[in-house]
């Protein structure tokens, strides 16, 4: 693994890494710190669009569990008020 050979030292891996990098590019020809650039924002766009968490089978059990009964019971709800309101178009 290339983070090993940082591991020495009271420096961290993160800080050693970083450190590492930066004089790396600064051997770097001009064309391919245009690609370093392209590439650092590839990164940073695709740390903000990873996909959603998909739940497993039991969690979405259990939702649709609780969204069938919390719809049973609106539905209902609003049985009981329609019917007031016939009644009192009746009236």
């Amino acid at each position: 693994m290339i983070l090993n050979r940082y591991s020495e030292g009271n420096m961290s891996v993160s800080v050693k890494v970083k450190n590492h990098i930066i004089d790396e590019i600064g051997s770097l020809e001009d064309e391919q710190i245009t690609e370093l650039e392209k590439y650092i924002a590839f990164l940073k766009f695709r740390a903000h669009t990873k996909s959603p968490v998909i739940p497993d089978r039991k969690q979405m059990a259990a939702m649709y569990r609780s969204f069938a009964e919390e719809d049973k019971s609106l539905a209902e709800e609003g049985v009981e008020d329609y019917a007031q309101y016939l009644s009192q178009e009746d009236k």
